[in-house]
């Protein structure tokens, strides 16, 4: 598969080189695969296989924090989504740890876990199944609930959750639960909030590894206490149930295994205990000839050999004996769920014979749940009746039997139905009868029926009308027999029908505005169901729009070669054809004109005499296989414009026609107004462009102006000596067109800076941070300053004025003295050079020492001086440099004088003391400028004190001083201090 190609740019994280970093798990990224792509030997994500692959790729990269088990999912996504994690350096050479499509059984979103060990990179892929993109909410979480301490907390009401234990082991000192090995379980608690028994199962449909259950009481894993386990709840099962009576306020500890060591999916379900009649042998009975029962199909289970159709997985019974032979309605209407009912005879629930099966009767038009079937019952009879919930659900169930016939049963009591097209809504005939006379209602007599039912209806116009049962809710062999007449055996036969080819029963008859029609809808043989009945009456004459566009009637075109005009014939199925005509000037009831025929409603009538300026009338009549309409209806006109507007004069700015403008932002123009004598002006329109006609380079494109004759368009891009022109045209209801006229040009001309002179004009090599004033003239805020050659770096500029810009430059020790160019150059691209306006000179670097008279010139200096102590008493101080002690009355002991015109670091260091015994640390201390600091201990080693920016030219001082502790000998001490300078050039 080739890369897929972004149109827009990518994400950041579209390459796995690029991927985003995941801090501290638990964490939940909102994050897009929108524009991604897929690299060049990139794997593919999901399960595997020819089904998937992806080519939507964003990537992340993850290094644990945990040893143990990661897991990854996309929940919440909302679409098809892929992920896979990887160890490796290149997306070439990766080494697989988990991949997943749809996280869960019927679930699209994904969901991976893997091994981690604390520090190691991993790479996590996040793709959309066969291409897709969208946003994607993607978490990363350690693996909650394998060990004991991290279980799980279930809800206290009924309900169910879809888990899986892909990775999970068991714990030091964890049971055996239901006394196998397992190896493979995950941890759950359980707090009941009021007395009685606790059911916990994995009777899911959506289960798929062989489970065992375990439930205890105790605060560690080790030191636990069974309540209840659970192996395979029922022969030939492999998903356990336990149950046990549960006590409010405790906590219980739920463990849930793979039999030795199995992994997989398990549906968990928790809650009270199932419905009484949750088993086939323990049915509720239903007794009479009209019955109903509440019940709750909460909790409830499939058996071992019991049907299942729809999805169901918790159903309930329900037994019934036929006190008679005849009709039934069976229903769960007012259940607060999506119910399936079904219908069977029988002793074992192994062993069934199935009626009928039936879920959301009608829901196709009007969105039932719930079921509503029948069937033809035999006296004596047992029959049993099953209801679940579709794919899973479950909830409150009422169920309803009747054997009590409809109420439109009989013919005298029919439903009556108004209007036009009409429907009847959800109907059906379980339980209906057959009345003494009563015509059999398919074509022949073979098409025998006995579960009639009645409706009528008045016709609203004289034509062919449709009735039908050919409605994708009618679920049953239907047929339909349309009549007149006052009683049910002295009848007229207008039509009837079996089979149709379109679908279930269906008659076209021809029908009289104001006749009443019977129609009997009745089930082939002892076929019964739901169904919904129409009648589409005859089709009317009109109305008559004009233009090609059906109910959009238009009042002008501009072609002067065909007419078009369109009509209201939607279902109209019996119409087989119309008769139609043009007529100019004025509407034609009876069409003497040219009369055209076809069997769409839509003309197109091509005529070569259609001239513009006038207008023309469609006029239709309808045709069925019974009836043609005498009475022509007529479209109210259209008329016909093909005229262009006339053309409008067009000036550069808001007033009189100028040439120039010194704005690269803004154009303006004007125009004269523009008339249509047809039908009538709409808009204009102006575009912009470096030659007429909006040739060259387009600036603007067209862009309406409503009915305004004047244009400021701000905001553009304009050059310095370019010239632009503004062209309009106008445009009419119609959509007619004027010739664009243009402006004769206008010229952007802006003066651009000079510069005039640069103050100091000259900088050393290897100078730094030195500031420099540029003067001149039209400067303008944001303008730019260069200086020709890489060893000259302009740090950076200020702008001051439109005459002065400071700079700060840096100049490379390495540069070559020279004359450089300056330039200046304002945001609109405008600029202004001085040659030679700034010099480099070659460094001239001269480093003088001075330490109490000794100097030295040199380049690098380095001098010693001699610290001496004479007669120092034990428990005294004594300081060189401040006044009255040591070598000197006032100053510093130390001056070092320094003059350098290059930067320059002065550093220092100490020699060992001598003295008459060892001394101890902190004993001889130092400061410098005088009282100003602090002092501080005498470092041994070579220390930077400062480093000096030129020019430099100063004289820094320095003090020492010496505490001899009291129990030190008394005598001289001495030491040396060297004063290093180095240069940086």
């Amino acid at each position: 598969m080739l890369p897929s190609i972004a149109m827009a740019a990518p994400p950041v994280n579209d390459d796995f080189a690029s991927a985003t970093v995941i801090g501290a798990s638990p964490t939940t990224i909102a994050t897009t695969n929108v524009e991604a792509t897929e690299e060049a030997g990139e794997p593919e994500h999901g399960d595997g296989g020819g089904n998937s692959y992806g080519s939507t790729s964003v990537w992340y990269r993850w290094t644990a924090t945990f040893t143990g088990v990661a897991v990854a999912d996309t929940k919440g996504s909302g679409w098809d989504t892929m992920m896979a994690a990887y160890t490796g350096a290149s997306v070439s050479t990766l080494t697989r740890l988990a991949g997943n499509d749809d996280g869960y059984p019927g679930i699209i979103d994904s969901r991976i876990a893997f091994p981690v060990t604390s520090g190691t990179v991993y790479y996590i892929a996040l793709d959309g199944f066969h291409g897709a993109t969208s946003p994607i909410t993607f978490r990363l979480n350690r693996a909650w609930n394998n060990n004991f301490t991290e279980a799980f907390v279930l809800g206290t009401s009924a309900t169910r959750g879809m888990f899986d234990n892909y990775f999970s082991n068991k714990e030091a000192g964890e049971p055996n639960h239901a006394g196998n090995v397992g190896g493979a379980s995950v941890w759950f608690t359980y707090t009941p909030t009021a007395n009685g028994t606790v059911w916990i199962d994995t009777l899911g449909l959506d289960t798929t590894v062989d489970t065992v259950i375990g439930v205890y009481t105790g605060a560690a894993v080790g030191s636990l206490t069974m309540v209840a386990n659970n192996d395979d709840w029922a022969a030939g099962e492999t998903r356990s149930r336990v149950s046990f009576a549960g006590v409010a306020g405790t906590t219980y500890r739920i463990a849930v295994d793979g039999k030795a060591g199995a992994a997989g999916y398990f549906n968990l379900r928790w809650g009270p205990a199932p419905p009484t009649n949750d088993n086939f042998s323990a049915a509720v009975t239903l007794a009479g000839a009209t019955a109903s029962s509440t019940g709750n199909s909460t909790f409830a289970t499939k058996q071992v050999g019991e049907p299942t159709f729809f999805g169901g997985e918790s159903s309930i019974w329900y037994q019934w004996t036929a006190p008679s032979s005849g009709g039934v309605r069976i229903d769960t209407l007012g259940s607060n769920f999506d119910v399936e009912i079904g219908v069977y005879t029988g002793a074992a629930v192994n062993s069934l014979t199935e009626i009928i099966k039936q879920d959301d009767h009608c829901q196709n038009s009007l969105g039932l749940l719930t079921s509503r079937t029948g069937f033809a019952a035999v006296a004596g009879t047992t029959y049993r009746f099953m209801v679940d919930g579709t794919q899973g659900r479950w909830g409150a169930v009422n169920i309803n039997l009747t054997m009590t016939p409809p109420a439109n049963d009989m013919f005298s009591a029919p439903t009556t139905l108004v209007g036009g097209s009409v429907s009847s809504g959800c109907d059906h005939n379980f339980a209906a009868t057959q009345e003494a006379g009563e015509p059999e209602h398919g074509e022949c007599v073979c098409d025998s029926g006995d579960s009639s039912v009645w409706y009528s209806w008045t016709a609203t116009a004289t034509g062919t009308a449709v009735f039908t049962t050919g409605h994708q809710d009618t679920d049953f062999d239907s047929m339909i027999g349309v009549y007149t007449g006052a009683a049910v055996n002295a009848l007229t036969i207008i039509d009837r029908n079996d089979d149709h080819p379109l679908g279930d029963a269906r008659v076209e008859v021809p029908v009289t505005s104001g006749t009443t029609y019977r129609i009997a809808v009745d089930g082939f043989t002892t076929s019964r169901g739901n169904f919904i009945v129409t009648v589409n009456p005859p089709p009317p004459n009109g109305p008559v729009s004009d233009g090609s566009v059906a109910g959009a009637d238009l009042d002008w075109q501009q072609s002067t070669t065909a007419i078009s005009a369109t009509w209201d014939a939607a279902s109209q199925e019996p119409v087989i054809g119309y008769d139609w005509c043009i007529v100019p000037n004025a509407p034609s009831s009876t069409c003497t004109g040219s009369i055209a025929s076809g069997s769409t409603a839509t003309l197109a009538f091509t005529q070569a005499g259609v001239y513009s300026e006038r207008t023309y009338f469609s006029c239709v009549r309808s045709k069925t296989a019974f009836v043609t309409a005498t009475q022509y209806e007529c479209s109210d006109g259209i008329g016909v414009d093909a005229s262009v507007p006339a053309s409008a004069g067009v000036r550069d700015s808001l007033g009189a026609d100028v040439d120039t403008t010194g704005s690269t932002t803004t154009l303006a123009a004007n125009w004269d107004s523009i008339t249509d004598p047809g039908v009538g002006f709409n808009h204009y329109e102006y575009c912009i462009g470096t030659l007429t006609a909006c040739g060259g380079t387009l600036v603007v494109n067209w862009t309406s102006t409503g009915t305004t004759t004047s244009v400021t368009r701000a905001g553009l891009t304009l050059a310095n000596g370019q010239s632009y022109y503004v062209c309009v045209r106008g445009h009419d209801d119609l959509g007619n067109v004027s010739p664009a006229t243009c402006t004769d040009g206008i010229t952007v001309t802006i003066a651009g800076p000079t510069v005039t002179s640069l103050a100091p004009a000259s900088g050393a090599q290897g100078r730094q941070d030195l500031a420099v004033t540029i003067t001149g003239t039209g400067f303008v805020n944001g303008a730019t300053v260069t200086i020709a050659g890489a060893d000259v770096v302009v740090q950076s500029r200020t702008w001051v004025s439109a005459t002065r810009i400071d700079a700060v430059l840096d100049i490379s020790s390495s540069g070559t003295p020279s004359a450089r160019d300056v330039t200046v150059t304002n945001p609109d691209t405008t600029n202004g050079t001085k040659p030679g306006g700034f010099t480099v000179t070659a460094a001239s670097i001269t480093v003088s020492l001075s330490v109490l008279g000794y100097d030295a010139p040199a380049r690098d200096a380095t001098l010693p001086y001699d610290l001496a102590f004479g007669s120092q008493q034990p428990g005294t101080i004594r300081e060189i440099g401040p006044a009255g002690s040591g070598q000197r009355t006032a100053g510093a002991a130390v001056d070092v004088t320094i003059t350098a015109d290059t930067d320059v670091t002065l550093s220092h260091s100490f020699a060992g003391w001598s003295g008459p015994s060892p001394i101890p640390a902190g004993t001889f201390t130092w400061r410098r400028n005088g009282t100003a600091n602090p002092w501080v201990a005498m470092p041994t080693a070579t220390t930077a004190e400062r480093t000096f920016v030129p020019p430099v030219s100063g004289t820094f001082g320095y003090d020492y001083r010496i505490s001899l502790p009291a129990a030190q000998q008394a005598g001289a001490y001495s030491t040396s201090v060297a004063y290093t300078v180095v240069a940086t050039v």
